[in-house]
């Protein structure tokens, strides 16, 4: 029905299926998968599990982002649920995460 202007393959990050398009391509350390900056002041889904604070999947705010200055790595802030199994009262809490770990990219332990 309407023409296709751009008939060309799309280019990483310009499709809905962000994660699936390149899976044997190797990351570098300060190359990250998506850019957080667009959502802040949004709700999103958790992209990855985030390994003690919430699962993939969880309803998350993206409160603001900022880039180290010392590293260049992204930081995202981040509202997000918390359910005390024993009462289960919910709560919000907020803590910055690098955007790697928001993407599943497990960070070496710092030294």
């Amino acid at each position: 029905m309407y023409q296709n202007l751009y008939p060309y393959t799309p280019v990483y990050g310009y499709t809905s299926n962000l994660y699936n398009n390149y899976p044997n391509m190797q990351w570098s350390e300060n190359e990250y998968r998506v850019n957080y900056t667009p959502y802040v002041s949004k709700t999103i889904v958790a992209p990855a599990d985030v390994e003690g604070y919430f699962s993939k999947g969880t309803q998350i705010f993206i409160h603001g982002t900022y880039f180290d200055s010392t590293t260049g790595e992204q930081i995202v802030i981040v509202a997000y649920p918390v359910t005390n199994p024993n009462t289960g009262v919910c709560s919000v809490r907020v803590k910055e995460f690098h955007a790697a770990v928001l993407d599943g990219i497990q960070l070496p332990p710092e030294s």
